[in-house]
């Protein structure tokens, strides 16, 4: 994750966290509303997203608008994330005495369990400090990983959404999240989030399809952002979300988001 309680202009963007880590306001569990939105780059947006860009703080905005009081959308995100690393936060520091649970992965997050590879310090586009000069930022992440290309040497700075390449073990994570928002009777709302090759073919892969037959396996309530007619002018590259793509993502959520939340939940 993020290092907490952070400030800081990337490339422009602003980019702020809490004490937890998360590109959202410190959760506040004594007044508003609180939702629960996990997931990793997708969502989280790094240093490509401004603070007042990310789809969390766009729901949050409209969210407060329509029920008049505050919400607060937890972003719990980071690179790589699959849905057993959400769980494992939600385990750590609690639900935050939440109303409403969103969920937002892909296809490729069917698999990617946590293997504990040590990558913050290793790869590039985890760093563990701050980069000495820009100059010497542009020679890490760019001209270095170039040259590796050219030359065929792997000098782990290439760009990667460092997922588990396994497709052996279902990722706990799906089951597991399902069951704290039951534990903790919080409506759970799950948003598949295709892929640019799903999009040209109009369908999910097969790990998508696994990850719909077990959502549907267990009666848990999905969206398919597929379904809402996003296409490539909202994404930067073939999975991440540019400023329009986080735009529509929440501007297709509020609806549904807002029925849940008028829901009266069951104990």
């Amino acid at each position: 994750m993020y290092a907490p309680d952070q400030h800081v202009q990337r490339y422009g963007n602003l980019i702020t966290t809490n004490s937890l880590g998360m590109r959202s306001p410190e959760p506040d569990t004594t007044i508003g509303i609180r939702i629960l939105y996990l997931g990793d780059s997708v969502i989280n947006g790094g240093m490509n997203t401004s603070q007042d860009n990310l789809s969390s703080k766009i729901l949050a905005d409209s969210l407060s608008r329509i029920f008049g009081k505050k919400v607060n959308v937890l972003n719990i995100s980071a690179g790589s994330w699959g849905p057993d690393n959400a769980a494992a936060f939600l385990n750590t520091h609690g639900t935050f005495n939440a109303n409403a649970m969103v969920m937002v992965f892909s296809s490729h997050d069917a698999f990617d369990n946590m293997d504990f590879e040590p990558v913050v310090g290793k790869n590039v586009h985890y760093p563990e400090h701050e980069p000495f000069s820009a100059i010497s930022e542009v020679f890490l992440r760019y001209i270095g990983p170039w040259f590796g290309n050219v030359f065929g040497i792997d000098n782990g700075t290439g760009e990667k959404l460092m997922i588990n390449q396994q497709r052996k073990i279902f990722n706990s994570g799906w089951m597991e999240l399902s069951e704290i928002a039951n534990r903790k009777h919080i409506p759970l709302l799950v948003v598949l989030h295709a892929e640019q090759n799903e999009l040209i073919k109009g369908a999910y892969n097969r790990y998508g399809l696994r990850i719909i037959d077990t959502l549907e396996t267990h009666h848990i309530s999905y969206l398919k952002d597929m379904n809402w007619g996003i296409g490539p002018e909202q994404y930067r590259d073939f999975i991440h979300l540019n400023d329009e793509g986080q735009l529509f993502l929440a501007e297709h959520l509020v609806r549904p988001v807002e029925e849940i939340l008028r829901t009266p939940a069951s104990k």
